[in-house]
């Protein structure tokens, strides 16, 4: 029933403000400890912690890194992405994850609990392309047989198993 945020330091006023307003418990990291904010509560990043909350929880509200955005994907979790204006990977990131409708985007700066609310409220819609790739965002195996290809082309056919070490 929770939503877990994750946000960077220098994260408007506003959009704690709108995430207060969205009527349900979010856990919000990378702020820091604070007091909280209606329903919204901060957390020290503390691994084990994130990653209960990130398994069990009803959705996703963050800033659009790749690095959570590839993990909400794989666990299967919609996610609500706030690219700042001022980073083109995230707005890059961002467009990715709507592309594969798993997920919708509004820049940082925008956000309003409304927009939270009704991502909600479309969160089922997101079930569908997530479960198609839940559990299958490693990409390892593809890039290392490309590689390894690759690399046997330029050196006169000796094709070495990259994977194998792995």
């Amino acid at each position: 029933s929770h939503i877990v945020s994750y946000l960077r330091r220098h994260t408007p006023a506003g959009v704690v403000a709108a995430l207060a307003g969205v009527g349900v418990p979010v856990r919000v990291y990378g702020l820091g400890r604070r007091e909280p904010v209606g329903s919204v509560s901060f957390h020290e990043i503390e691994e084990r912690r994130f990653i209960d909350d990130l398994a069990g929880c009803r959705g996703v509200v963050a800033a659009a890194g790749n690095q959570l955005i590839g993990e909400a994907i794989h666990l299967g979790k919609p996610l609500f992405a706030l690219p700042e204006r001022a980073h083109a990977e995230q707005a890059m990131n961002a467009r990715f994850l709507i592309a594969e409708g798993c997920g919708q985007a509004t820049f940082l700066e925008d956000v309003t609990a409304g927009a939270i609310r009704a991502f909600l409220d479309r969160a089922d819609s997101f079930v569908g392309p997530l479960s198609q790739r839940r559990g299958r965002m490693d990409g390892f195996p593809a890039t290392a047989a490309v590689v390894s290809n690759v690399l046997a082309a330029g050196c006169g056919g000796h094709q070495g198993a990259i994977g194998a070490a792995a």
